[in-house]
């Protein structure tokens, strides 16, 4: 988590705040005293929680029907035995 009052700690308000931020930044360079290549480390970054956020959010929709599976299961296994 940030360790700062302007970065939201939701990951996916944390992910449209970074967005923002490369947005204006971009878009301000030279005011900013910035180069291109400057924000260059935050987008490959960004890309990257990008990437491993869409892989937790689709392990955790698995996870979630994974445990939904095994209770139909249990709940059949019980209905033999009783």
């Amino acid at each position: 988590m940030p360790d700062n009052d302007y970065i939201p700690n939701a990951d996916a308000e944390a992910q449209a705040w970074a967005n923002n931020f490369l947005t204006v930044a971009n878009a301000n360079l030279p005011a900013g005293g910035l180069v291109a290549g400057d924000t260059a480390p935050i987008a490959a970054a960004k890309s990257a929680f990008d990437a491993v956020l869409s892989d937790v959010a689709a392990k955790k929709s698995a996870y979630e029907a994974a445990i939904a599976n095994k209770n139909i299961r249990r709940k059949s296994l019980d209905s033999l035995i009783a």
